[in-house]
C-alpha cells in the first residue's frame, strides 16, 4: 500500500518552549450579527470567553501559566509543550478547543451557528511576558474604543460602510470626544470591556486536621482565578503576572 505521510506540508516543524499561543475569531463580526448578539458588548460573549479559559486549564491537553482574553482573542503562554512542539498539533487543537468551548457556551444563550478560530505561535521568554500583555492590552483598549464610537454610529443611522469611513484615521483623544459629545464616558465601561480578562493560577493555604496525629495541618493549593485584568504597565498588574507565572500545578 502506498504511503502519503511523506506529503504532510510542515508535518515536522517544531518550535521550542515557552511560546505564545494567539487565537483569534474568524469572520465573528458577521456571524455574531446573525446571531443577534448585543453590541458594542454582550455579556453571553464574556461568559463564553471565560469557558475558553477555564478549557485551556482543565482540558489535559495544555498547561498554561496564564491566558489573556478580549474580544474574540486569547493569549495562551506555555512553558510545556505538547504533542512534542508540533507547530501544525499545537495550532490545529488549540484552535478547536477555542471554536468548540466557545461554540457550545454561547448557544447557552443563541440560536446554533458555529464559530471558528484560527491560531498562531510566537517564541516568548518568560520575561517577555508582561510586555506582550501590555501589547495585547492597548489593542484591547483600541478595540474597546473603535467598537463603541462605530456601533454607537450605526445606531444614530449610519450604515457600517458609513460608519467606518466616519472614524478611519481618528485618534483616541477623537474618539473620546465623539463619544463623549454623545454622554459616553469609557472610563465608566465594565473593566472587562477596557482591559479584558486574565485566568491564571494563584497558590493559596488550605488549612485542616489531620486526625491520625491529632494536629491542625496546612497545604498549599493552587487555585484556578478568571477575572478582570489588572492594568499590566502598572506594578500591581506586573507583580501579579510575574506571582502567576511561578504557580504550577
Amino acid at each position: 500500500m502506498k504511503s502519503f505521510k511523506h506529503r504532510e506540508v510542515y508535518a515536522q516543524l517544531k518550535v521550542a518552549p515557552p511560546i505564545m499561543l494567539r487565537l483569534d475569531g474568524v469572520a465573528f463580526s458577521r456571524v455574531l450579527s446573525r446571531l443577534g448578539v448585543q453590541k458594542p458588548y454582550d455579556e453571553a460573549m464574556r461568559e463564553a470567553s471565560v469557558a475558553v479559559c477555564h478549557a485551556f486549564f482543565t482540558s489535559g491537553v495544555f498547561s498554561p501559566l496564564v491566558v489573556y482574553a478580549f474580544s474574540d482573542e486569547f493569549n495562551v503562554y506555555l512553558e510545556h509543550l505538547p504533542f512534542d512542539g508540533r507547530v501544525e498539533k499545537l495550532d490545529s487543537v488549540a484552535a478547536s478547543l477555542a471554536s468548540s468551548v466557545f461554540t457550545s457556551a454561547l448557544y447557552e444563550f443563541k440560536p446554533k451557528e458555529p464559530l471558528c478560530f484560527d491560531a498562531r505561535l510566537i517564541p516568548l521568554q518568560r520575561g517577555e511576558v508582561v510586555d506582550y500583555l501590555i501589547w495585547r492590552q492597548a489593542e484591547c483598549w483600541r478595540n474597546c474604543m473603535n467598537s463603541y464610537a462605530f456601533y454607537t454610529l450605526v445606531g444614530e443611522g449610519m450604515s457600517n460602510e458609513q460608519a467606518a469611513a466616519h472614524l478611519a484615521g481618528k485618534g483616541a483623544e477623537q474618539l473620546h470626544e465623539l463619544l463623549f459629545e454623545r454622554g459616553i464616558n469609557l472610563a465608566k465601561a465594565p473593566p472587562w470591556q477596557r482591559r479584558g480578562m486574565l485566568a491564571y493560577r494563584l497558590k493559596e493555604s488550605v488549612g485542616g486536621y489531620d486526625p491520625t496525629r491529632g494536629e491542625e495541618v496546612h497545604a498549599e493549593r493552587a487555585r484556578l482565578k478568571i477575572e478582570e485584568a489588572p492594568l499590566f504597565s502598572a506594578p500591581e498588574g506586573r507583580r501579579l503576572v510575574e506571582r502567576a507565572l511561578e504557580v504550577r500545578d
